[in-house]
């Protein structure tokens, strides 16, 4: 793994850090100067060679200049104390909005979802009190719709919860291993090769592997024995790699992979996906060779992943802030 630069440190560190730095940085500088050009001596015949009123007047002019500048800071200070009580007042009036936003979604969706369920359900009366082929067609269509519609809807639960709570270090090994939870993967191996690796996402992140899992068990075809996870640095980013021994991609599908709507169950899964990566600024590709089976890179840029094993041993790795 490539180590940071000086540079890269130095910029990385916190900004009260960075000043304390500056201050002995300048205070090392002026402790050179004065011992090469005798600064004590200088100064000491410029005080006994002025008259005293002009000494005088630079105390006065010192005592104002430090008087103004202790006033600066003082106002500065009050201002910066505003600005931060402003910004909790609007994050916290956003949390409540959007909590109430996603109450009332909540409602709404679940009144919408025991509708449909209402409907489906006289749907199939429907089917069992006729066996005119016509009116049948017409009930199957119908139900399509509706299954379809409900789909739609159980996604809006998903998509809402994007962004709703702070990005936090999640680890990915874990994040993994419960997505595969409920799976029915029957005699495919989920193969994790990815130890002690963090990365700083939504909480949705664990539904991003879900997502990955579920897709590629849809779609791998009876061939596929194997889905698996593994991670490596490519220049300061680390790629998360997920790739199966299925059927791929097609390439044609390819460009529109990512898009809402676009795929054969609710056509949601892997745009879902994107989204919620994307909150932290992580991007997905799919690289995958259609035939040879589908390749998802997820890269995560410097700053967004560490390694648990050397934040306890208290030394960094790429990509530590």
């Amino acid at each position: 793994m490539n180590t940071p630069s000086t540079a890269q440190w130095i910029r990385n560190l916190p900004s009260s850090t960075k000043e304390l730095f500056i201050i002995l940085f300048l205070a090392i500088i002026l402790f050179v100067l004065s011992n090469i050009f005798d600064l004590p001596d200088l100064i000491l015949v410029f005080v006994t060679s002025n008259k005293s009123w002009q000494l005088d007047d630079m105390i006065v002019i010192s005592i104002f200049l430090t008087f103004a500048l202790g006033i600066y800071i003082y106002r500065r200070s009050r201002e910066m104390q505003t600005e931060i009580r402003e910004k909790t007042l609007a994050q916290e009036a956003l949390l409540q909005a959007n909590t109430k936003l996603g109450l009332l979604n909540s409602i709404t969706r679940h009144d919408i979802l025991n509708g449909l369920a209402a409907l489906l359900g006289y749907l199939e009366i429907g089917s069992m009190k006729t066996e005119d082929p016509a009116i049948l067609s017409d009930i199957s269509k119908e139900k399509e719709i509706a299954e379809l519609i409900q789909r739609q809807i159980a996604f809006t639960k998903d998509y809402q919860d994007i962004g709703l709570h702070k990005p936090a270090w999640q680890d990915v090994r874990d994040s993994i291993a419960k997505a595969r939870m409920g799976q029915k993967t029957g005699l495919v191996t989920i193969d994790i090769r990815i130890q002690s690796l963090e990365i700083f996402a939504d909480l949705l992140l664990e539904k991003v592997f879900f997502n990955i899992i579920d897709n590629a068990l849809r779609y791998g075809g009876p061939k596929m024995t194997t889905i698996r996870f593994s991670a490596h640095p490519l220049g300061e980013s680390m790629i998360i790699v997920v790739e199966d021994d299925g059927e791929g991609i097609a390439g044609e599908d390819k460009k529109n992979l990512f898009r809402r709507g676009f795929g054969r169950h609710t056509g949601y899964g892997l745009f879902l996906i994107r989204e919620i990566l994307s909150i932290t600024g992580i991007r997905i590709d799919e690289t995958g060779v259609p035939g040879t089976g589908a390749r998802f890179e997820i890269a995560v840029p410097k700053g967004s992943y560490r390694f648990v094993d050397e934040l306890e041993s208290g030394t960094k790795g790429p990509g530590m802030s």
